[in-house]
């Protein structure tokens, strides 16, 4: 491509070439240990900045990428380190803008305290253009997908009215009988047909819970939940906020509540871990939460079960911001997420501000009611417009 300058952003064998650097990165790692020493995790990740740019978030995200650190989040050795690597890059990046001024930056990923991320979220707040360069699109990157991910459609609701009813009809037609165009590695499609990869057992309500549940009588439960964790180590703050600290601690702190406070309620709750689970060895990280918080209605789902085939059966979806909660609505259940989804806001979603609120929905799980026609269709038209705009 004719580029024949480039800059070293960190190594450690070059940072005492810029000691200014190097003494302002002390600085804000002494602030980034002692503040999340006292204030815990949440604040570094909702309140750590450098120079108004949010980089807590991108760093608890890169800690607990490996070795399920997210289990047990601690300011170790493997924690400073880096933390100190990313608040040197973001000044280091800080002082490359200054010095080029450039008027485009071109980036391969917008997550993780590297340079990618950093640069992300410096580019936005310089006002530069950034754009993201994957292998299926190519996409402007704003402030709003900071807060809320880059495919939160409240901002651009207009842009679901101008859909005609015939064709999202037709669409979700396709994609339930699996016969839609895949759109390989975008988000809201690839997973979907993951998770129904399996061959439909094409049986009634009370058949299906008795053969692959062992449920007798299901008559007996007023509702039956559905709880479907995300990967617990795969970017948590990436795509829109979260009520919890992260996917981990989200369904850990679900569970417990289920088991102490609803377990002699008439439901049934259903688990699944997340299809791509062992893309990350978590298959055990969640069977020891399930066997810590095991109580009589609640069930580990088999791995060869379709999301289609639960959703028949389900009356709602506890999930952080996943798809599933979406696929729900376009059959008419209502979805309790854990956080900003890209579907969220749209009237067909339970939408919580916080844990209180979170826990308060959990406690009159009963008393929701189906969503009608009009959320039906809301719902189908944003699966429509994401599956084909992301």
């Amino acid at each position: 491509f004719g580029l024949n300058l480039f800059r070293k952003v960190f190594r450690y064998n070059l940072i005492f070439k810029n000691p200014i650097i190097l003494l302002l990165s002390f600085f804000h790692l002494s602030k980034c240990i002692t503040y999340t020493f006292f204030k815990d995790f949440e604040w570094l990740i909702k309140d750590f900045k450098i120079r108004s740019v949010k980089v807590g978030d991108l760093i608890y995200d890169t800690y607990i990428r490996y070795n399920h650190n997210y289990i047990d989040p601690k300011i170790n050795f493997t924690f400073i380190n880096l933390a100190f690597k990313s608040i040197f890059r973001t000044l280091k990046s800080f002082q490359l803008i200054k010095k080029y001024n450039p008027k485009l930056i071109l980036i391969g990923t917008d997550f993780y305290g590297h340079n990618n991320g950093i640069m992300m979220r410096i580019g936005i707040t310089k006002k530069i253009d950034v754009l993201e360069c994957q292998p299926q699109f190519l996409d402007i990157n704003r402030f709003s997908d900071i807060k809320y991910g880059k495919y939160y459609l409240k901002l651009n609701y207009h842009k679901l009215k101008k859909i005609d009813k015939k064709i999202i009809n037709k669409f979700y037609s396709r994609k339930v009988r699996n016969k839609s165009k895949r759109y390989k590695g975008k988000a809201f499609t690839d997973i979907y047909y993951h998770a129904n990869r399996f061959k439909n057992q094409n049986l009634n309500k009370k058949e299906f819970l008795n053969k692959n549940l062992n449920i007798i009588d299901y008559r007996k439960y007023k509702k039956i939940i559905l709880l479907a964790p995300h990967v617990f180590a795969d970017v948590p703050h990436l795509q829109g906020n979260l009520i919890f600290r992260d996917y981990y601690d989200e369904f850990k702190e679900t569970l417990k509540f289920i088991y102490e406070s609803l377990n002699k309620k008439n439901i049934l709750w259903i688990s699944k871990i997340h299809p791509a689970a062992y893309l990350y060895n978590e298959e055990d990280v969640y069977k020891k939460l399930l066997d810590k918080y095991k109580f009589r209605n609640l069930i580990d789902c088999p791995k060869n079960i379709n999301s289609k085939e639960l959703i028949s059966i389900c009356d709602h979806v506890i999930t952080s911001k996943g798809s599933i909660g979406l696929e729900f609505a376009a059959e008419g259940k209502l979805p309790i997420l854990g956080g900003t989804a890209a579907y969220s806001h749209l009237g067909f979603s339970y939408d919580l501000k916080n844990k209180n609120d979170f826990f308060s929905a959990l406690k009159k799980i009963e008393k929701i009611k189906p969503l009608n026609k009009k959320q039906i269709i809301k719902a189908r038209t944003t699966m429509y417009h994401l599956d084909n705009s992301t």
